[in-house]
Order: C-alpha cells, then structure tokens, then sequence
C-alpha cells in the first residue's frame, strides 16, 4: 500500500465525511430504534415502516447528489449536504415525538446520502486507474468505521440524557 495516499487532501477530506457521515446516520438508525420502540411505544413492524422514509431521504439525497456534483463540484455539494442533516437532526433533538423523529431523520438521511456520493467522488476525483481501487478502499473502510465509532459515541451521550432523566428509558430487561 502506497502510505502517501493517506497525505492527499481529497482522500483525507472524502474519507473524513464518509466517516462523520456514516457515523451519524448509522447512530440514527440505532437510537431512532430505541426512541420509537421504547417512549414512543412502538412495535418492531411499525418502527421499520417508520424508518422507510429516511431510506427514501438517503436515496434521493444521492440522487440528486450525483446529478450537482457534475454542474457544482463536491466541496458545494458537500457543505449544504452537512448542514441539512445537522438541521434534520436538531428536529427530533427539539422534539422527541414521533413525527418529530420520522421527518428530522428523513431530512438529515437526505444530507447524507448526499454527502455520501461528495465523500466518494472527492477521494476519487483525482485518483489515477492503478490508485481507484485502494483509494475507494480507503473510503469504505472510513464507511465501516463511521458506523463502529457513531453508535457508541451517540449511545453514550444518549445514556448520560436517560440518566439524568431527560429521556424515558425502555424497558430492556424484565422485571421479577
């Protein structure tokens, strides 16, 4: 492995917000679960359907990605992309209700798909044929440890808001 793939700007800066991006979608999903199966008063079936539209939102957020990037380029893509999801995650911050969560995690899925496709195409853009395959290594790798390092962090976080009571926690184990 050609370590100087790791100085380059864009495969730093594309692997960077695949991380964070993947990092906050995945630890969506993961507390978005527990929000609607446990307060919410959610069974598993509805909680599914209820996270069909952020699947939606992270769909069309990459389309559209796809077709700006070619007219804008990745870092115009990029910053809208981030600060759409931050504002679709300040909606179930502000509110814990049901709808609150279901729209606030379909906005913010839209920016992450979006920033999906610009992580990938700015790490790629400028990646020669013999480096493609290393370099997208590189990101999907970020891809998977987004996802590791996003659900602890936020359950963490999470756990110290049950704790002090801002939150109801579910009942995870039963009671004799």
């Amino acid at each position: 492995m050609d370590l100087a793939l790791l100085t380059r700007r864009p495969v730093l800066t594309g692997a960077f917000l695949m991380l964070v991006a993947t990092a906050l979608l995945i630890s969506s999903f993961f507390l978005g679960s527990f929000c609607l199966q446990g307060p919410g008063g959610h069974g598993p079936l509805a909680t599914r359907l209820l996270f069909l539209p952020v699947a939606v939102g992270t769909v069309l957020g990459a389309h559209l990605a796809g077709r700006a990037i070619g007219a804008l380029g990745p870092r115009l893509v990029a910053v809208p992309a981030l600060l759409t999801a931050a504002v679709g995650l300040a909606i179930p911050a502000a509110d814990t209700g049901t709808v609150a969560l279901s729209v606030g995690l379909s906005v913010a899925s839209a920016g992450l798909g979006t920033g999906f496709v610009a992580a990938t195409t700015t790490a790629l853009a400028h990646a020669s044929p013999g480096e493609a395959g290393l370099t997208s290594g590189i990101v999907n790798t970020c891809h998977e440890f987004g996802g590791a390092i996003g659900v602890p962090v936020v359950s963490g976080i999470a756990g110290s808001s049950i704790a002090a009571g801002h939150l109801a926690a579910p009942d995870v184990l039963p009671t004799r």
